[in-house]
């Protein structure tokens, strides 16, 4: 008898184990930007709830159980529950969005490699601005996003910047919210600091493992012509979202802007950003590299 009531008081109750659904219910239902899909997102919480699918579960374990009914109804990847705030080994503030800024040797060619999420932090600024002053006099620039889990638009609107003359602000993603009074346009920014690449040709490296922000990135600069995209399709995370405190420990990634094409026609969500030209996985600099040494040829004769 003691056993058995040591094990009963042990179990989460139903008020904690619904408190966290409900608030993630509402969270959805108020600000997931696509209507019907917040409906059934909201349903499907609400039938498990009620059939007490979450009665005996907490922490890590009703975290768990509660992305995996969500993405049960449609696979979204910037909506998860998580149960840990885990330490990053780097402090965000020092976290570089760059990897490697250099000019390739015996050619006009600038490689940026970024394959780290881009964290807004006056640091991370300044570092792909110091990143743009190395490429100075460059005819093609590579930027190599492979493997970029994303972040804040602000770092690829930042990049992008550099790839159009003074005084040009060139759309690039629509952010549309629950409320379109809310509507963003990301556009590139009309003043940079250094030097500028408003005639280079440009070349972005993608990958299946390429997300959110970098595909934004890629799609923004190929849809406006500015960028030759090589690689595989990218992941298809278009939905940005924000975290929200489902208590219990828990907290929720909430989808809460749609990203589209600065026309409002679609976006990435769910299928990716379809490269330019597809190339096999590891096969994408030397494509890049073919095509510069094509076009340095043709020019030289």
């Amino acid at each position: 008898m003691l056993i058995a009531a040591l094990l009963v008081a042990a179990l989460p109750s139903a008020a904690e184990t619904a408190a966290p659904a409900e608030r993630l219910a509402a969270a959805l239902d108020r600000e997931y930007p696509i209507a019907d899909l917040a409906t059934r997102y909201v349903a499907s919480l609400r039938v498990n709830e009620r059939a007490h699918r979450y009665a005996t579960l907490s922490g890590c374990g009703l975290a768990k159980r509660l992305t995996s009914d969500l993405q049960a109804v449609h696979r979204d990847l910037h909506l998860y529950v998580d149960c840990t705030m885990p330490a990053a080994a780097v402090p965000p503030e020092r976290q570089s969005p760059i990897d490697l800024a250099q000019p390739l040797p015996d050619k006009p060619v600038f490689y940026i490699a970024s394959s780290r999420g881009w964290n807004l932090t006056r640091d991370a600024c300044e570092q792909v601005v110091a990143a743009m002053r190395l490429g100075a006099g460059a005819k093609y620039i590579i930027v190599d996003v492979r493997g970029n889990h994303g972040g804040t638009g602000i770092i690829g609107d930042l990049i992008a910047s550099y790839l159009y003359a003074l005084d040009e602000a060139q759309p690039l993603v629509l952010a549309r919210f629950r409320d379109p009074h809310r509507d963003l346009l990301d556009t590139t920014y009309p003043y940079v600091p250094g030097p500028r690449y408003p005639n280079a040709r440009v070349y972005i490296l993608v990958s299946a493992d390429t997300y959110s922000a970098a595909e934004g990135f890629a799609f923004g600069l190929q849809r406006a012509g500015r960028a030759t995209v090589i690689g595989q399709t990218t992941g298809g995370a278009g939905i940005a979202a924000h975290s929200i405190d489902l208590g219990g420990s828990l907290t929720a990634s909430i989808p809460n802007k749609l990203l589209l094409a600065p026309d409002g026609s679609p976006g990435w969500e769910g299928t990716g950003v379809k490269p330019d030209i597809v190339t096999a996985l590891g096969k994408e600099i030397d494509t890049a590299m073919e095509l510069i040494t094509a076009d340095l040829t043709k020019n030289s004769e």
